[in-house]
């Protein structure tokens, strides 16, 4: 019994292509092993990005990375033939899992590519969505280096004691995060990414109560800055930074090149960071 598009659509059938199931020219002969590997990997990127989805606790949070992943797989143009992933689940339903549709275009991916063969040809519906994917990656990673410079200014108003820029930061942090948040069904799994932390507003809470107690405590006993109550709350709001940074490297694992740039770029910031937090605290 073939599956329906429903099947595909709601992520409960993943789309698998073999070369008797392929009655166009693209699957077979020259590249055709590569060129069915890219197109496999389309309907697995969907499946699993689909999947996490479902599994999202938060209403809100899995109605944004819907609305991306859905944007994602209607992306594609053309008067006819099949032109976006949507269109080709619905080929698929209506051919027995066979793919008899001749449209193709080409694909060119580069070192941080979610798929990193230089150049194939392919049907245009799985191009098409796997352009919109790769322009998604990439916006995350132009976060994560927001974030990234973000956090080294953090770094520096710890260092030097600047304690009235740091609400500031963390809200520009706040800000960077929460744009991310669209993109993240490409992470691995949205329950389980801050290590213990059930989600990532309430990582982003952590640090704001962090930051309320210091001020509020500070100024109602009239303490300085120096002075180990605000130290203990003003540490808090800092030390949940980093989490946020392990956050971002899960949204990359299913791009290994793309995750070893991150976990370097990551993983000297939080150095950087704990070392100012060893030298202030001890």
């Amino acid at each position: 019994m073939s599956n329906s598009f429903s099947d595909y659509w709601d992520g409960r059938a993943k789309a698998v292509l073999t070369p008797n199931l392929i009655t166009v020219g693209w699957g077979h002969g020259e590249n055709s092993d590569v060129q069915r590997q890219f197109v496999n990997r389309a309907f697995e990127i969907y499946y699993e990005s689909r999947n996490r989805i479902n599994r999202c606790d938060n209403q809100a949070h899995r109605r944004l990375m819907l609305e991306s992943l859905e944007d994602s797989a209607t992306d594609g143009s053309g008067l006819w033939g099949v032109n976006d992933l949507k269109e080709a689940f619905e080929h698929l339903a209506d051919n027995n899992g066979r793919w008899t549709d001749s449209s193709t275009d080409s694909w060119s991916g580069g070192r941080y590519s979610i798929f990193q063969w230089t150049l194939l040809t392919a049907p245009s519906s799985i191009v098409a969505f796997m352009q919109s994917v790769n322009e998604k990656v990439t916006k995350l990673r132009e976060i994560t280096e927001e974030y990234n410079s973000h956090g080294q200014t953090l770094e520096q108003a710890l260092s030097n004691s600047q304690w009235s820029r740091l609400g500031n930061i963390l809200e520009t942090i706040n800000t960077w995060g929460g744009k991310a948040k669209p993109f993240l069904w490409w992470a691995s799994d949205v329950r389980d990414h801050l290590s213990g932390i059930l989600s990532y507003t309430s990582t982003l809470a952590d640090i704001h109560t962090g930051l309320t107690e210091y001020t509020t405590l500070t100024a109602r006993r009239g303490l300085s800055p120096d002075q180990a109550l605000a130290s203990m709350a003003f540490k808090r709001a800092i030390g949940a930074v980093p989490i946020l940074g392990k956050f971002y490297e899960k949204a990359f694992e299913l791009a290994p090149n793309i995750r070893d740039w991150f976990i370097e770029l990551q993983r000297g910031y939080q150095g950087r960071i704990e070392q100012q937090m060893n030298l202030r605290w001890r």
